[in-house]
């Protein structure tokens, strides 16, 4: 799921659409501070697991195991609204 949705979306679909990043939102916050620094790094930034370990002063696993837990959320969150 793209962050901005296509030039070719009919206002029905952006509803939709805007509705999902909503959620995706909710889920994010539902995170612990730590979880959702790293997810951010991750997912918005581009960042490595070894640059975000360097960089939160955490072990590469920690990182790991934090994405892990956030894409779990995530996923459920999307099968929730399918």
């Amino acid at each position: 799921m793209s962050a901005t949705p296509s030039p070719n979306t009919s206002p029905a679909g952006y509803l939709v659409h805007e509705q999902q990043m909503a959620s995706i939102g909710k889920v994010i916050l539902k995170l612990s501070p730590e979880c959702q620094r790293v997810f951010l790094l991750k997912r918005v930034y581009g960042m490595s697991c070894k640059q975000i370990a360097v960089l939160s002063g955490i072990p590469v696993s920690r990182v790991e195991k934090d994405l892990a837990k956030a894409l779990a959320l995530l996923k459920g969150c999307i099968a929730d609204q399918e």
